[in-house]
C-alpha cells in the first residue's frame, strides 16, 4: 500500500477539489457563452431580415394608400390625374426600392405579394390613372391584394414571434443545462471536498489518537513492542521514534531493576548481622540495659526489620517478575499470615498509637499460596495504611469468603479477600490510576511517599492469579482489597480447607 507524506495528501486533495470546482465554473461559462450565440443570432438573422420584410411591408402598404387617395380624389375630382398618376408612381418606385434592397432574403410570400403591387401600379399607369382607379375590375384586384398582403404579413408576424420563443427556449434550455452542470459538479466538489477532509481529519486523528494510547502505555509501565502504524508518513516516523524511544525505557526499566536487586542482595547480609546485634543487645547478652536504652534498641529493631521486609520483598519480586514458579504451600493458614503481620507491624502500629483491627473470616481459611509472598504484600499494605493514620486512628483487616471470576474464565471461583481500611486522608482522585506505579510519589496527609511497596503488593498478589484495586469508598481514608483463588490453576483439586 502505497504511503503518501501528509502534505502530498493535503495538495491531492485540494487538486481534486479545485479540479471540480474549475469544472464547473468552465460549464456554467460555457452555457453563458452559448446562450450569447443564441441571443445574438436573433439580432443577426430574425431581427435583421424581419426589418427588410417590414420595409417591403411598409412601401406596400404605402402604394396601397396612395392608390386609396387617388381613388378618392377621381370620384371628388378634387386633384388632376397628372397628380394621382405621380403620387401612385412615386409608391410604386418606393416598393420597388425596398424590394430591390434585399430580395433574396425576403419571405416568399411578402416578395409575391409586393411583386404583385408593383405590377397592379404598373397596370394602372397604362392605363390612364383615374379611369383604371375608377373601373371595377382593377378595383377588386385591389381589394385581392391588399387582403393577400395583410394575410401574409399577419402570418409572417407569427412565425417571428413562434421563431423568437424557440430561440427563448433554446437559451433557456442551455441555461438551465450549464447551471445543472455547474451545480453538479459543484455539489461535487463540495462532497469531495468534505469527503477528503473527513478522511485526512480520520486518518490523522486515529494515528495520533493511537499515538497517544500507546506514549500512555508506555507511561505507564508496559514496555510490549508497538504494532505497526499506518497513517501519513510524518506520523509513521514519529511511531518508529516512540517505538525506540520505547526499546530505550524498557533498557532502563530492566537495568533499574537489575540495580535494585543486586543492591537488595547486597544489603541482606549486613541486614542480617545488624538484626542479630540487635537481638543480642536486647537479650542483654552484651550486659543489661537501661529503661531508655531498650526502648532505643526497640526502635533500632523495628526500623531492622522494615528494611529487612523491603529488601526481601525487592527480591520477592524480581523472583516473581523472571516467571519462577511460586512455593505454595497447600494448607497455609490464612488467619496465621494475617497474625504474623499484625505481630510484627505492633510496634510500628504502637509508636503512630494506631489501634489494629483483624475481623476474621467465621471460619479459618486455609489456601494453596506462597504465604510468605501474601504475608509481605499484605505486611505493605498494612504499613502502608498505618503509617498515613493519625494517632488514635483504627486500620481495620478483614478477611472473607468470596466468589470471584479470573480474567478470561468462564465462572466465578471461590476466592479468599482480604481488606486494609485506613481513616487517613484517602488517595487523591488524580492519583488512582498511578498509585501502583513502580517508585509513584504521592503526598498524602503533609507527608511525600515514595516507593515500591504497592508495585510489590500487586505484583505478588496477581502471580497467585488474584487482583489487587483500590476500592471507591464514601466515608474518609483509603479501601485496598486483593483476593486469591482458593484453588491452585496448576492442580484444580487443592482448595480451600476450612
Amino acid at each position: 500500500m502505497l504511503v503518501l507524506r501528509l502534505r502530498a495528501r493535503l495538495l491531492l486533495s485540494y487538486a481534486v477539489v479545485t479540479a471540480l470546482l474549475v469544472a464547473a465554473f468552465s460549464q456554467m461559462a460555457v452555457g453563458l457563452m452559448r446562450t450569447h450565440e443564441v441571443v445574438a443570432s436573433v439580432g443577426q438573422e430574425e431581427l435583421a431580415s424581419f426589418e427588410r420584410e417590414q420595409r417591403v411591408y411598409v412601401a406596400a402598404w404605402a402604394l396601397e394608400l396612395a392608390v386609396r387617395r387617388g381613388v378618392v380624389a377621381c370620384e371628388q375630382h378634387d386633384s388632376s390625374a397628372a397628380d394621382v398618376h405621380r403620387a401612385v408612381a412615386n409608391a410604386r418606385k418606393e416598393l420597388q426600392t425596398a424590394l430591390g434592397a434585399g430580395t433574396v432574403q425576403l419571405d416568399a410570400g411578402i416578395r409575391a405579394s409586393a411583386q404583385d403591387y408593383v405590377q397592379y401600379a404598373l397596370q394602372l399607369e397604362q392605363a390612364g390613372t383615374c379611369e383604371s382607379m375608377l373601373s371595377f375590375p382593377l378595383r377588386e384586384r385591389r381589394l385581392q391584394l391588399d387582403e393577400v398582403l395583410t394575410t401574409v404579413w399577419s402570418e409572417r408576424t407569427r412565425d417571428m414571434r413562434l421563431a423568437i420563443q424557440a430561440k427563448e427556449d433554446q437559451a433557456r434550455g442551455i441555461g438551465s443545462t450549464a447551471l445543472r452542470t455547474g451545480g453538479l459538479f459543484g455539489l461535487l466538489g463540495i462532497l469531495a471536498a468534505g469527503a477528503l477532509a473527513l478522511s485526512q481529519a480520520r486518518a490523522v486523528s486515529n494515528s495520533v489518537a493511537l499515538l497517544s494510547t500507546h506514549a500512555r502505555r508506555i507511561g505507564q509501565g508496559d514496555f510490549s513492542p508497538l504494532p505497526p502504524l499506518r497513517g501519513p508518513e510524518e506520523l509513521r516516523a514519529l511511531s518508529l521514534d516512540l517505538d525506540r524511544m520505547r526499546g530505550r525505557l524498557a533498557e532502563l526499566d530492566q537495568l533499574k531493576s537489575a540495580f535494585v536487586a543486586s543492591v537488595s542482595h547486597d544489603l541482606r547480609t549486613p541486614l542480617a548481622r545488624v538484626r542479630e546485634a540487635l537481638s543480642l543487645l536486647a537479650d542483654g547478652s552484651t550486659g543489661p540495659l537501661t529503661q531508655q536504652q531498650a526502648r532505643v534498641v526497640k526502635l533500632a529493631q523495628a526500623a531492622c526489620e522494615r528494611e529487612i521486609r523491603m529488601v526481601t520483598s525487592v527480591l520477592d519480586l524480581s523472583r516473581v517478575q523472571s516467571g519462577q514458579p511460586l512455593q505454595r504451600n497447600a494448607g497455609a493458614s490464612v488467619d496465621q499470615i494475617v497474625q504474623n503481620v499484625l505481630r510484627d507491624l505492633a510496634f510500628e502500629a504502637d509508636e503512630r498509637k494506631v489501634q489494629l483491627v483483624y475481623d476474621a473470616a467465621p471460619k479459618p481459611v486455609r489456601a494453596p499460596i506462597d504465604d510468605p509472598l501474601v504475608e509481605r504484600a499484605l505486611s505493605n499494605l498494612v504499613s502502608n495504611a498505618i503509617s498515613v493514620s493519625s494517632a488514635g486512628k483504627t486500620v481495620r483487616i478483614t478477611c472473607e469468603l468470596v466468589s470471584r471470576k479470573r480474567p478470561g474464565a468462564a465462572s466465578p471461583v471461590p476466592a479468599v479477600q482480604l481488606s486494609v481500611a485506613d481513616q487517613g486522608p484517602g488517595v487523591p482522585a488524580h492519583a488512582r490510576e498511578w498509585i501502583f506505579r513502580p517508585f509513584a510519589s504521592l503526598e498524602v496527609g503533609g507527608r511525600r511517599s515514595t516507593g515500591l511497596g504497592l508495585t510489590i503488593a500487586r505484583e505478588m498478589i496477581t502471580a497467585h492469579g488474584g487482583e489487587l484495586s483500590l476500592e471507591e469508598t464514601s466515608g474518609p481514608g483509603a479501601t485496598f482489597t486483593f483476593w486469591i483463588p482458593l484453588e491452585d490453576p496448576a492442580s484444580p483439586g487443592v482448595r480451600l480447607d476450612a
